[in-house]
């Protein structure tokens, strides 16, 4: 199940906005109620445009990753492994979610809705930002396994050409 850290990360995320965050802080939960109605649409005009490009970058990473020529040899040392489906899968969630977040954060600055859509938005915010990270370092090992899996470089010979 390539999806199996996304779902985790939704429950760590679930688990932090609607059980923790009650606990962890007296007065007003979600945190967004506690600002003001101005600055709260405020707070979700500028979400909105981090969200968007975020996800137009997600959008073309996965279809430049998905379109690698297979037939070369790096890119075979890429797909090497479960960290490159992971990668992928990952990036395809992150690309729901930012579409997600960037659909609330239109709601949220046009509407200002309530309770509920506040814990929600702060839970699909905590799962972006996961996503995010998730993301990184899954394209952090898959470069890791190309440069250390790199072919030997042949020696020199005494006039500096190859031998």
């Amino acid at each position: 199940m390539r999806f199996r850290h996304f779902l985790g990360l939704l429950a760590v995320a679930a688990l932090l906005v609607f059980i923790v965050e009650p606990l962890a802080f007296s007065g007003t939960t979600p945190l967004l109620s506690r600002l003001e109605a101005k600055s709260r649409i405020d707070f979700f005009e500028q979400i909105v445009p981090v969200s968007a490009s975020l996800l137009g970058f997600y959008i073309a990473a996965v279809a430049i990753l998905a379109s690698l020529d297979p037939a070369r040899k790096i890119v075979e040392e890429l797909k090497r492994g479960e960290s490159f489906s992971l990668l992928i899968a990952n990036m395809l969630a992150a690309i729901l979610v930012l579409f997600l977040l960037t659909f609330l954060g239109v709601a949220g600055s046009v509407l200002d809705p309530g309770g509920i859509f506040r814990s929600l938005y702060e839970w699909v915010t905590l799962v972006a930002l996961f996503e995010l990270a998730l993301s990184g370092f899954y394209f952090s090992v898959v470069t890791y396994k190309v440069a250390v899996k790199q072919e030997p470089v042949k020696p020199l010979d005494k006039v500096g050409s190859v031998k």
